[in-house]
């Protein structure tokens, strides 16, 4: 964006070249400003941010439970081994045929039925690492809940896992994304399996009720709590009992306590297992630990199982390695490796999580930095924003919103910038699918896609990007074309984003500017809709007008925007309408704004300015002209400056007969006041504008301006060299107050060079320091930051010798 001065003038963009090859050196000059700041960037903005947020994160709370949980899980699993091996060891091994028959049938039938346990166990961990419902899964499963038994089965259940439904894919598939992860549940009525999924084998060719997805993970589940049931009531039977038979001899001595080691044992390990899982049951069910944590994040309902499948990850992770290991996970990396997934669901539930934590402040900052070292990522992310199927629309909008949240970064604006066909596939959305019968939210989508294009232009290296891509500026143009019978709130919000986008891409410094400018002025119908926003009278219509007048100044910075806005019918009128409203808190940036894009479309441009003095009381009020009503907004401190300047511009370049101009002479001694009372830049453009009026004025009326001021020409002589004096040095805040002070004191000069005294030495002293210390500031009628646009027909070195000569005569 183009930098701001105090002076609403100097937010004008400059123009650096004109020749032929402005848009190569935009080209050269962008890529160069780019390497220097993307070098290393990738690392670095990992290692920008090393300290997270003091607060405590709710997924803590996950992962500190599933450390709990494993660490009774591997207790039990150290002593169900360590009974394996005294039981297979001591027992069977050493002399089975010793035993009685019945702790020979117990002991064996405890083995079984444990091995039964662990093998259970472990491929029932497989099945809760893949465990996640989608959205249609969870409409399914209220539509069976009608089913009673079903009903209780969830009642008893609810931890227990169920795998990922089937992923389908339509047969019409565009060919680009023939590669891309099979399509979710959702759209299971309009494709066709491609592929088997867990959800939907029957492992039993006459059983369709037993399938992997509704009946294997329960089988498991049962299957480890009758084990461990049955190894406690064995267990404490043959505990109880005590009767191992006679013991005699001297191989038989230590059966006894060898039996009472393996039967406690299994005692031991069952009730572990058994409290590992009531500790689950009573956490998760009746302490509601994921609801809990859903809650704390401010997730949806419908991200629960996502939050699940993290706490089985995390506990999976625990369990098959170091018990410290699930300490290592946080939802947002666990988002990323969902996101980076070749699954459709598992996308969309990382996409939706990334955006939930980065519409969230607690964790926005962490999770940018978590995706920003992931250059992997962000290019999926871009390329996922190119999914045009509308059965992905969830996930698009996902990607889109995680996008809009990353380029607000300047560091990654430029690293999205740069990957291949990313513009591309942020102008995807902005398109309207053809042909499509399902429901696409166009306007939802198009807004995302104009937020991150504005993203993106706040840094000026990737305005020439924008700019170079001829679609994307027509679409651009297209969202500022208003339809006043056609409101809605979506429709004004993508109205606006494109008139700041397009303000920012018309404010862009240097040829790239240029560039740009010109580009939009090609553009047929851009003047055009601009002002019909400014005749809008709906909803935020003061916010859009502000918007399409500032884009109107950008654009009048060129020679030829000025001809072509002055040239479209009704532009100027419609500034001076908004121009002379009355100003309050609500309206006053729109004044300002319509004030400066009429300053600018009557800087040099003598057909606008006669244009302007035309203007009749149909545009202005009850008054004749707009000169008229110009001389009365003088008057008004916040108008005021604009008029001058706008008067002193009609003054200068419209080059009519002095009988046109005589009302703006007869306010001659109004400026006069101002220049003498006022400060600032309303002092500069009074000085501007009397210093133009005084050209039209003989000796005599020079005389009754002055004695209708109540002042003389000596003060007025004074009051300037004091003005000189306070303005030692050029400044890009005033930047052509010392020229208005010369050429106000030329004028004055030239009419009455002999009635002055000591007023001339001391004038032609401070016309020496300024002629010593001249900049090429002074040269430009406006500048934008550092860089001048516009430059005086006369330069300041020659105004300056005409000022020395007439005070050495």
């Amino acid at each position: 964006m183009a930098q701001h001065n105090p002076d609403p003038m100097l937010s004008a963009i400059a123009v650096l070249s004109g020749n032929d090859q402005a848009e190569n050196s935009v080209r050269l000059t962008v890529e160069r400003h780019e390497d220097e700041e993307i070098q290393d960037s990738w690392s670095s903005f990992a290692e920008s941010e090393s300290q997270a947020r003091g607060e405590e994160r709710p997924d803590k709370k996950i992962t500190l439970f599933a450390l709990r949980l494993a660490l009774l899980e591997k207790a039990a699993s150290v002593l169900g081994t360590l009974g394996f091996i005294w039981a297979t060891v001591v027992l069977l091994g050493g002399f089975a045929i010793t035993l009685e028959r019945a702790d020979f049938w117990f002991i064996t039938t405890i083995l079984v039925i444990e091995s039964t346990r662990i093998f259970s166990r472990s491929h029932e961990l497989e099945w809760q690492h893949e465990t996640t419902l989608s959205v249609a899964d969870l409409k399914k499963d209220a539509k069976l809940a009608s089913c009673r038994f079903y009903r209780a089965s969830c009642s008893f259940l609810e931890p227990i896992l169920r795998p990922f439904s089937a992923f389908k894919i339509s047969k019409g598939e565009d060919n680009n994304n023939n590669n891309r992860a099979p399509q979710s549940a959702n759209s299971s009525d309009q494709g066709v399996l491609r592929r088997w999924s867990s959800s939907n084998v029957q492992l039993l060719p006459y059983a369709r009720w037993f399938s992997v997805s509704k009946e294997v993970s329960k089988l498991l589940f049962w299957s480890q709590l009758l084990s461990a049931m049955t190894c406690v009531v064995l267990s404490v039977y043959r505990l109880a009992e005590q009767d191992f038979g006679v013991v005699s001899g001297s191989d038989k001595k230590n059966r006894r306590s060898a039996l009472n080691i393996f039967y406690g044992l299994s005692l031991a390990e069952a009730l572990l297992f058994l409290l590992e899982k009531a500790y689950w049951q009573w956490k998760i069910i009746a302490g509601k630990l994921l609801v809990e944590v859903n809650q704390e994040y401010g997730f949806d309902p419908p991200e629960v199982p996502a939050v699940r499948r993290f706490f089985y990850d995390a506990y999976f992770r625990c369990v098959n390695g170091s018990v410290f290991d699930g300490l290592k996970m946080d939802l947002v990396s666990f988002s990323v490796e969902l996101l980076k997934s070749g699954s459709a669901h598992g996308q969309v539930t990382g996409a939706r999580l990334l955006s939930s934590f980065l519409k969230d402040r607690r964790f926005e900052q962490e999770t940018l930095r978590t995706i920003g070292a992931m250059p992997d990522l962000v290019g999926r992310l871009v390329e996922m924003l190119n999914w045009r199927n509308p059965r992905e629309q969830e996930i698009r909008r996902a990607a889109a919103e995680i996008i809009s949240c990353l380029v607000k970064e300047k560091r990654n604006s430029l690293r999205v910038a740069r990957i291949p066909g990313a513009l591309h596939s942020i102008t995807s959305l902005l398109r309207e699918p053809q042909g499509e019968i399902q429901p696409y939210d166009y306007l939802g989508f198009s807004l995302l896609g104009l937020q991150i294009l504005n993203n993106l232009a706040k840094h000026p290296g990737n305005c020439g990007k924008i700019g170079s891509n001829e679609k994307l500026l027509l679409r651009i143009n297209e969202f500022t074309d208003i339809k006043v019978n056609f409101e809605s709130e979506a429709r004004i919000q993508n109205v606006k984003l494109s008139l700041i986008l397009l303000k920012m891409l018309a404010s862009t410094k240097g040829a790239a500017g240029e560039v740009l400018r010109k580009r939009f002025l090609e553009i047929v119908f851009t003047i055009s809709n601009l002002r019909d926003v400014l005749l809008y009278r709906g909803i935020n219509h003061v916010q859009l007008q502000t918007l399409a007048a500032e884009t109107l100044s950008n654009l009048a910075m060129e020679d030829e925007g000025r001809v072509s806005i002055g040239s479209t019918g009704g532009v100027m009128d419609v500034l001076f309408s908004l121009f002379f409203t009355h100003s309050d808190e609500e309206t006053k940036k729109l004044v300002s704004k319509a004030g400066e894009a009429l300053t600018l479309l009557s800087l040099e441009n003598k057909q606008n300015c006669r244009s302007m003095i035309k203007l009749k009381s149909s545009q202005c009020g009850d008054c004749d002209n707009v000169i008229t009503v110009l001389i009365a907004a003088l008057s008004d401190s916040f108008q005021g400056v604009h008029a001058a300047r706008i008067l002193r511009n009609i003054c200068e370049y419209a080059e009519t007969d002095h009988e046109q101009l005589r009302e703006v002479s007869a306010a001659a001694a109004k400026v006069v006041k101002l220049v003498l009372e006022e400060q600032g830049t309303f002092q500069e453009a009074s000085m501007g504008l009397a210093a133009q009026i005084f050209k039209f004025l003989s000796k005599t009326d020079m005389d009754s301006v002055f004695e209708e001021a109540a002042t003389t020409k000596d003060a007025l002589l004074m009051h300037l060299v004091e003005i000189l004096r306070s303005h030692s040095r050029p400044s890009t805040s005033f930047p052509n107050i010392r020229r208005f002070c010369i050429e106000l004191a030329i004028s004055v000069l030239q009419k009455d060079k002999e009635c002055f005294g000591m007023e001339k030495l001391v004038l032609k002293a401070a016309v020496e320091n300024v002629m010593e210390t001249t900049s090429e500031i002074e040269r430009y009628s406006i500048l934008s930051g550092s860089i001048g646009l516009a430059r005086h027909r006369i330069t300041i070195h020659s105004l300056l010798q005409t000022a020395l000569r007439l005070l050495s005569a």
